[in-house]
């Protein structure tokens, strides 16, 4: 004796097959968009290893400059950490004013290193000029206005306006350009 049969088996094969076809669908659309989407990944780096590249050496070549006509002279140099990823390197910044022999930035006096990160950003902003935002206590007239300007910097680098925080606030700059 072969015992019961299941009537309802074809239909259950049949659903069992239907769902199998649903799922290995969705199996290849998903290894399609993993395979495309690490793609895009690829390109996405290769491009922005690329565009990295460039405006660091334009922001290296301009803070070389800047740093020595803001010191009058000395040497100053940003390297990218060696054996890493570029988009994961660090960055070093090394800064040596005329007659000094500084083993650390960290031994440079507070303004030497103001007169630095002014140089590296100066450099910054003439390698990919972007507006500052402003803020109304920027804009604002009144004795806690402070200006900065050089004739050592170049032109792009322009005014540089700070205002000074009251004690809850963060320092609000502002840079306009030269005339």
């Amino acid at each position: 004796a072969i015992g019961p049969v299941n009537l309802l088996a074809i239909q259950e094969l049949a659903e069992l097959e239907e769902r199998e076809h649903f799922l290995s669908t969705q199996f290849h659309d998903i290894t399609n968009a993993k395979q495309s989407l690490q793609e895009a990944i690829r390109k996405i780096n290769a491009q922005s290893r690329k565009m990295f590249q460039e405006t660091f050496d334009k922001v290296r070549a301009n803070f070389q400059i800047l740093f020595r006509k803001l010191f009058g002279g000395g040497k100053a140099d940003i390297i990218l950490e060696e054996d890493k990823d570029i988009l994961e390197a660090g960055v070093e910044v090394i800064a040596r004013p005329p007659g000094k022999e500084p083993r650390s930035i960290s031994l440079l006096s507070g303004g030497e290193k103001v007169l630095t990160a002014v140089a590296l950003l100066f450099a910054i902003f003439q390698a990919k000029p972007s507006p500052f935002s402003q803020s109304p206590a920027a804009n604002s007239p009144g004795p806690s206005r402070t200006r900065f300007s050089s004739s050592r910097v170049p032109p792009v680098a322009g005014r540089l306006t700070a205002s000074k925080p009251s004690p809850h606030e963060m320092v609000k700059w502002r840079l306009t350009p030269s005339r």
